[in-house]
């Protein structure tokens, strides 16, 4: 998303000195648009904030205060001050030696993704993929419907940080069956009139309605058949092994490709039975990514016929990228268990009830481990101090399990991601 990333939010930082502070790592699309407050962008709100941080000797922030925010009460500074600790600077230096500076300002403009038209869709599901995601509710009754979505697009036209705008009729679960399809669409890297998708935001509408009538009895109903979207994998290629595929595959000069696979997981956990759903980028990116598939174990299958979406993302930067510590938090993951403990904890803590909280939320820092399982969990930030809800974030965060591929094609294992958790008042006991 980085070509339309001053179109999404600007940071730049103005310092006293001969050396002054400069950036190392800003923020990219993705984060700053995962921390958007949610009524300004559902109305389209510009917010522009001021923070004012220390910037340490390694160049850390720390101490970050809110100078000001405009306009009030959308939640601008909030959200801006949640990203402090992701910033990374050049520090500033005194005869050659870094050194801590105070009251370095930092300027953060919010402002609403463009909205994309003229789009060409490079891949859209097809009537086996919407008759696989059809909610089993909506088919019992026989029901036919639609949802509209809102998503943000990346550099290479998939979509991410997809919304339900709305869904008709409600409560049959089309807006979720949706969500599942998301993956499927890749739009061409331009539009019709030439412009970048990048960074951009896209409305799809699915339409569930297969020849006028409800797939009854297909995939959703199966009780042995599932089609996952996010896996826990117990084994996926190293970095050594997809730099080696991507060099064969005679990539040319700054290529990046995108190809997207369906995999049946046979008994032992290996994939079989792979077709390709789409390929996008260079023209030899699907065969490098085939050759990757072989690579992949899964959790042996509770039965025999689940089959799995699998991304594999071929680029230049797997030839010197940083380590995973290095890189920016993931602003998005992709879920491969939300698990009863989770969503017990996903609740208001008692103090924050008492305090009249009718919700709350809390921003949550960790890191995600080999079997999906997110690690050195802490909250960053929280609505209402001192009333738990970092706490009570942290604890539900940590019961959950992250796919440890995404599809965007990448390894997510020792990746720091942030969530903001919004906790619910306390079901009736």
């Amino acid at each position: 998303m980085a070509v339309l990333l001053q179109s999404l939010a600007v940071v730049t930082v103005a310092t006293a000195g001969e050396q002054p502070v400069a950036w190392k790592s800003a923020p990219d699309a993705d984060l700053l648009q995962s921390v958007y407050p949610q009524e300004a962008l559902d109305r389209s709100v510009e917010g522009s904030v001021r923070l004012d941080c220390r910037v340490t000797s390694t160049g850390k922030t720390r101490d970050c205060a809110i100078l000001s925010e405009s306009p009030a009460d959308y939640g601008f500074g909030q959200a801006a001050l949640s990203l402090a600790d992701s910033f990374e600077f050049y520090p500033a230096r005194t005869d050659g030696t870094p050194v801590e500076t105070a009251h370095v300002r930092i300027p953060v403009t919010f402002s609403p993704p463009p909205q994309l038209t003229h789009i060409r869709w490079k891949r859209q599901p097809s009537e086996d993929d919407i008759s696989a995601a059809y909610p089993a509710l909506a088919v019992n009754k026989g029901a036919t419907g639609a949802a509209v979505m809102n998503c943000f697009v990346t550099a290479v036209g998939t979509l991410t940080g997809c919304r339900i705008m709305s869904q008709t009729p409600g409560g049959l679960g089309f807006g979720d069956a949706a969500l599942d399809l998301s993956a499927l669409y890749v739009l061409e890297p331009t539009t019709a009139m030439g412009e970048s998708v990048a960074g951009g935001a896209v409305s799809v509408e699915v339409n569930f309605n297969i020849e006028g009538t409800p797939p009854v009895g297909l995939n959703r109903l199966a009780a042995k058949h599932r089609l996952l979207k996010s896996l826990a994998w117990t084994k996926i290629p190293s970095a050594d092994r997809r730099l080696a595929a991507y060099a064969a595959s005679d990539p040319g000069k700054s290529a990046d490709g995108l190809a997207v696979f369906r995999c049946h997981i046979a008994a032992t956990g290996a994939l079989e039975r792979c077709r390709t759903l789409s390929a996008s980028g260079y023209g030899g990116v699907e065969g490098a990514a085939r050759r990757l598939l072989a690579e992949f174990q899964a959790p042996s299958p509770a039965d025999a016929d689940t089959s799995v979406d699998l991304s594999i993302h071929l680029w230049p930067g797997l030839a010197a990228g940083p380590s995973a510590d290095d890189r920016p938090p993931l602003s998005k993951v992709e879920f491969d268990l939300l698990n009863t403990a989770f969503k017990a904890s996903a609740y208001l803590p008692r103090p924050a009830v008492e305090a009249g909280l009718k919700g709350g939320w809390a921003t949550v820092d960790c890191v995600i481990d080999p079997a999906g399982a997110p690690t050195r969990c802490r909250a960053s930030a929280e609505e209402k101090p001192g009333l738990g809800l970092g706490e009570q974030a942290v604890a539900a965060v940590s019961r959950m399990r992250i796919g440890t591929w995404n599809s965007q094609g990448e390894a997510t294992v020792g990746r720091a991601f942030r969530m903001t958790m919004v906790l619910q008042g306390r079901p009736p006991e």
